[in-house]
């Protein structure tokens, strides 16, 4: 106590110090447990979908050394497997319903009803997709339409328009272990490794600065400079405008 009483500056000089430790290390936390967690993942995702291709060249091997007789066999043991099935889950449904509480009946009534009320759902937008169909190639056909049919083509059009943008904001699932997926997370990784450069690099490239523009760089100018090409104006050949002034670097000189 007696320290921290007479040297309180210096204490104050260590929090500060501390301070702005937390504030560089923090977000490389952050973004290493994100970096973990996506590498995982598209380990994960790359595993199953190797293994899903192993598999499948399993059984068309399987396949092709099988003659026609067992293949036929094959085919209708699978036949009568799903027969058999399909009555099996036809008893069981009608045991459980006989089986039931109350609370169970009432949920398996509000899901029947919801079912009934999609498929009448999709049934409407079907018709009215065909309904102005229809009515489109008659218009493209050269065949005059009336007022009122032309007035019922463009609210029907305008309906569907509405159907569409309501499905399209709706979020919707996809597997996992898909292409299109395995290339987005390897994307998300890629960025996330840029963006943890970005935060290492950037106490480090902002002890220089730009003698041209009398400030100090950042790592998206450095990127910028190395990476994006000059513009086609840029070149001698093609100058239209003079050449874009280079960046120069001057260690930051600290005084005090």
């Amino acid at each position: 106590v007696r320290f921290v009483l007479r040297r309180p500056i210096y204490r104050f000089r260590k929090l500060r110090m501390a301070l702005r430790w937390a504030e560089y290390l923090a977000p490389l936390f952050i973004q290493n447990i994100k970096l973990g967690s996506n590498f995982q993942g598209i380990i994960k995702n790359v595993r199953q979908r190797f293994e899903r291709k192993k598999i499948m060249k399993k059984r068309k091997r399987r396949l092709s050394l099988l003659t026609s007789e067992q293949r036929e066999e094959k085919s209708a043991i699978l036949i009568q497997a799903k027969f058999r099935s399909y009555h099996s889950r036809k008893l069981e449904r009608v045991y459980r319903l006989v089986c039931m509480t109350e609370k169970e009946i009432a949920a398996f009534k509000i899901k029947s009803h919801m079912r009934t009320w999609a498929h009448r759902a999709r049934t409407r937008v079907r018709e009215k997709r065909e309904e102005w169909h229809r009515l489109r190639l008659r218009e493209s056909n050269n065949n005059d339409l009336n007022f009122e049919e032309k007035k019922k083509m463009y609210i029907l059009e305008q309906q569907l328009q509405k159907e569409v943008k309501t499905k399209t904001s709706q979020s919707m699932l996809m597997r996992p272990n898909t292409r299109y997926a395995i290339a987005w997370k390897i994307l998300f990784f890629v960025a996330l490794l840029v963006e943890l450069s970005h935060l290492t690099m950037e106490p480090k490239v902002r002890q220089y600065k730009n003698i041209s523009k009398n400030e100090k760089l950042d790592v998206s100018t450095v990127m910028e400079y190395y990476l994006v090409p000059d513009h086609i104006n840029a070149w001698p050949e093609c100058a239209m405008y003079p050449k874009k002034a280079k960046i120069h670097w001057q260690e930051k000189q600290e005084f005090g």
